[in-house]
């Protein structure tokens, strides 16, 4: 018997927050994405997340998932919102 394992891929390329306009919105767009991955692996957070079948819920904490992707951010310098990608870098589910 083979025991198979269910990973949930979670794979983005997101808005490149540098040569914005002076408002911000990349670097907003940016964080807000981010912030998305952040309310999905938080169940309890994931309240404003609605599926197409229209839950309410985000990944369970019981399901293993892989975060992939270029997130376009840098936790040091950069046009990045100042601590977008602490999100998910510091997330309990890290």
């Amino acid at each position: 018997m083979v025991k198979t394992t269910l990973i949930h891929i979670l794979a983005s390329h997101l808005t490149f927050p540098d040569f914005d306009v002076p408002e911000g919105h990349n670097g907003c767009r940016n964080a807000d994405k981010i912030r998305l991955f952040s309310d999905y692996l938080a169940p309890d957070h994931s309240h404003c997340i609605r599926d197409d079948a229209g839950g309410r819920e985000g990944l369970p904490a019981s399901e293993l998932f892989l975060l992939l992707g270029d997130l376009n951010t840098d936790p040091v310098g950069g046009g990045s919102v100042s601590g977008s990608i602490a999100q998910v870098l510091k997330h309990a589910r890290h």
